[in-house]
């Protein structure tokens, strides 16, 4: 059977829940009421696999939100689908007992620094996690990102750790530099989730390029990122279904690189009044309101991909707009070395906005790197003077365009040019290299064997 779990319309604090065997396709909110919601037998095993709480493909499937304590109970049932399993903030601390939670390669339970949950007796598949944000000058810990920001003193880095933050974050003039764990790791910034309504970050008191955002999902919000007469730098972020723009500059300067846009109802970029855009190596893709559009500011494009964006990719107004070496639908008048084709990503019905390439690319499901049938031309179409060398061997030396270019996660090239064991790229194979392979932290599968000459 299918059905809907409606206690949250008529259930009262303390009330028990039993729910029949069957699927219900749905998220469950516990609301702050200390309920319990069990299967007609949380003991049977048989019992729990044939009741089913499933999420579908986004989202949290289980959430604890209001300070839910050990008077609440989610027992005997299985919960599936969704980004995240089960979902604890607030200092909420349910009792989770018989449950199967099956998030394979994904966040099975996810409790803030104050949530404390006891888990008895369950069988967990995928990752257990606590948010938990640090200031690495100080070494306090937070749970929201703004009380470490209001703390912060200019100059100071926090690190926010994997999980959905559901805030918004003003910088208030501070020049901080505000990152997930590994800006360069696309599985880490798909899962340090901001997720905040109206301007989910805001920089609007004079920041400038000493203020730094960086590998982080910026989401949910009317505006996901907010700059009025400011000039922050913005790097390895994606920013994504917002209800409006992705990101509004008013008389702002912003840098942005390494960055996906996608999917927000309105413009992937607005630039107003005198506004001026750096964007380097970005993906701005599906947008609902132009990629860029600009009204009486500047914008220089390098490295980028901007597709299927409508009614346009750019849209301008008493504006400049500088394109070279990027890959625009439907092609760009001026500029050197910009193409228009398709730029083949990976699944972008998934978001996934890595090049197919026959040499090797990164399998963000499966976390390998795997070879496709065919190879992007935006591979090696950047900029042949910006720098390549954080691409992987084969890399062809040259930089390719899109969010991915210039980085570990950089899909590989056909050109065999260079060698593998290069790692300083000197043209020669010396202890030197070994000396940085012995120094890495991350060394691809496969190809771990340097052959030293002389």
């Amino acid at each position: 059977m299918t059905g809907t779990i409606y206690y949250k319309r008529y259930a009262n604090p303390h009330n028990q829940i039993v729910v029949g065997e069957g699927v219900y396709n749905e998220t469950i909110d516990f609301d702050g009421k200390n309920l319990t919601i069990q299967s007609s037998n949380p003991d049977d095993s048989a019992v729990v696999a044939a009741t089913i709480i499933n999420g579908g493909s986004e989202g949290l499937v289980v959430m604890f939100s209001g300070g839910e304590d050990a008077n609440c109970a989610l027992a005997g049932l299985t919960v599936t689908g969704g980004k995240t399993g089960i979902y604890c903030s607030n200092t909420s601390s349910p009792v989770i007992e018989n449950c199967v939670i099956d998030q394979e390669g994904k966040i099975a339970i996810e409790s803030g620094r104050s949530s404390n949950p006891e888990i008895l007796n369950c069988t967990i598949i995928g990752d257990i996690i606590t948010r938990e944000v640090t200031n690495l000058n100080t070494a306090q810990s937070y749970d929201y990102i703004q009380h470490a920001v209001n703390e912060a003193i200019t100059g100071d880095q926090i690190v926010i750790g994997r999980g959905t933050y559901y805030e918004n974050v003003d910088f208030k003039g501070k020049n901080l530099t505000v990152r997930s764990t590994e800006p360069n790791n696309s599985d880490i910034v798909a899962s340090t989730i901001i997720k905040g309504g109206n301007q989910v970050i805001t920089f609007a008191s004079g920041e400038d390029a000493n203020c730094v955002l960086a590998g982080l999902t910026i989401t949910g919000g009317n505006r996901g990122i907010y700059c009025n007469s400011s000039a922050p730098r913005i790097a390895s972020c994606v920013i994504a279904e917002n209800k409006a723009e992705g990101i509004y500059a008013y008389k702002g300067n912003l840098e942005l690189t390494n960055c996906i846009i996608a999917d927000n109802s309105g413009a992937g970029l607005t630039a107003e009044a005198n506004s001026k855009l750096s964007i380097t190596n970005c993906t701005i893709v599906a947008n609902r309101g132009s990629g860029i559009k600009s009204t009486a500011s500047t914008a220089t494009i390098v490295n980028s991909v901007l597709w299927s964006n409508l009614p346009a990719q750019i849209t301008r107004l008493l504006s400049t707009i500088t394109v070279n070496y990027s890959d625009i639908q439907g092609g760009w008048s001026g500029g050197q070395g910009n193409i228009n084709v398709d730029p083949c990503f990976a699944d972008s019905n998934s978001s996934d906005y890595h090049l197919k390439s026959q040499a090797g690319r990164w399998d963000t499901n499966e976390k390998r790197w795997t070879k496709d049938d065919l190879t992007s031309l935006c591979i090696d179409g950047g900029d042949p003077n910006s720098d390549w060398t954080a691409e992987l061997w084969p890399n062809g030396r040259r930089i390719n365009m899109g969010s991915y270019g210039g980085t570990p996660e950089a899909s590989m090239s056909l050109s065999t040019i260079g060698n593998i064991a290069d790692l300083n790229h000197d043209d020669a194979v010396d202890w030197l290299d070994f000396a940085l392979f012995a120094d890495s932290e991350r060394a691809l599968t496969g190809y771990c064997l340097i052959t030293l000459a002389g």
